[in-house]
C-alpha cells in the first residue's frame, strides 16, 4: 500500500503544474490508486469463494452412508 501512496504522490507534481503530460499523468496515477484498491478489496473476497467451496460438503442434500452392520461368526 505504501508503493502505491508513493507511486501516486510521485504524479502530483506532473498533474499540479499542468501541460502537456497533466492527462497522461491522471491516467497512470488513478490506474495505479484504482489497480491498489481493486486488489484489496477483491482478493479477500475471492480467496473467501474459493475456499468456501472446498470446505462444504459435495453433496449437501444427499443422505448420510448407512452403517454395514457386522454378522456374528
Amino acid at each position: 500500500m505504501l508503493i502505491t501512496i508513493i507511486n501516486g504522490g510521485g504524479f502530483l507534481p506532473l498533474i499540479l503544474v499542468g501541460g502537456g503530460f497533466c492527462p497522461l499523468a491522471i491516467a497512470v496515477a488513478g490506474g495505479v490508486l484504482l489497480a491498489a484498491d481493486v486488489s484489496f478489496y477483491f482478493t479477500p473476497a475471492a480467496f473467501r469463494l474459493v475456499y468456501a467451496r472446498e470446505r462444504a460438503p459435495a453433496m449437501p442434500h444427499a443422505m448420510p452412508p448407512v452403517p454395514i452392520l457386522q454378522t456374528a461368526e
